[in-house]
């Protein structure tokens, strides 16, 4: 399939090493398996992190109609894409994968020695196996959704539930997505997670964002994620 209309939107923040690197190898890789598509990198160099901001800046730089959002350490297979990308005129957004392989230091290293353009599929490697239907990691949706939300909620800092509120957000005001019966891969690296911000961002979506109910998510056009978009957020783009 022709990713022409696509931008890949890359939160990014160097660390001079392993994320570097692997970041290389991810950047080079869609070059080759998806010439067509645009790479927007949304670099935030500020003091705490903000994913939320990266991903909005990357927005910002798009000159295309979808966004394929990705983490600079996953990998994948254009299969999936090609998939969502058939369903995109059915669903709201959609999230391309029900399962993330987590490679071990060993196999990404060797992982970078590979062509760019290996079938992750067939790469023998050693992984645990995440099936919990994870948020995160990648999605793919409409320009014009992405703006109806506001983009992500840049008061969550570092990472951790800013996914959530995302979905939370999509689903509630374009309507919920649809997972398919994907695979995807992240890449090992060094971790660095700030535990009171993880902390702080749990406190704000569950503030925000989390339902109290079913029923409320179902018959509140004004819930807390809507009245919080609509009159609190400073994000912009064009439709």
């Amino acid at each position: 399939m022709n990713f022409r209309n696509v931008s890949i939107l890359v939160p990014y923040k160097s660390d001079r090493g392993q994320r570097d690197k692997i970041w290389a190898w991810i950047k080079k890789r869609y070059e080759l398996i998806m010439p067509e598509a645009e790479i927007c990198v949304g670099e935030y160099k500020k003091i705490p992190f903000s994913r939320s901001a990266a991903i909005n800046k990357a927005a910002r730089m798009s000159s295309r109609d979808i966004f394929l959002i990705a983490d600079a350490d996953i990998a994948f297979d254009t299969d999936c894409i090609n998939s969502a990308l058939d369903l995109l005129s059915q669903y709201s957004w959609l999230i391309p994968f029900s399962q993330c392989r987590r490679l071990t230091q060993k196999n990404t290293d060797i992982l970078l020695q590979q062509d760019y353009r290996i079938t992750m599929n067939d790469f023998a490697d050693e992984t645990e196996i995440i099936t919990d239907y994870s948020v995160g990691g990648i999605c793919l949706l409409s320009r014009r959704n992405f703006a109806n939300v506001g983009g992500f909620d840049e008061r969550f800092k570092d990472w951790g539930y800013e996914d959530n509120a995302f979905q939370q957000a999509m689903d509630k005001i374009c309507g919920r997505h649809h997972r398919t019966n994907d695979t995807i891969w992240h890449l090992w690296h060094p971790l660095s997670v700030n535990a009171s911000l993880v902390q702080a961002n749990r406190r704000l979506y569950h503030a925000y964002y989390e339902p109290a109910s079913k029923t409320e998510m179902r018959n509140s056009p004004l819930s807390n994620v809507q009245k919080n978009i609509r009159y609190s957020r400073a994000f912009r783009i064009n439709g």
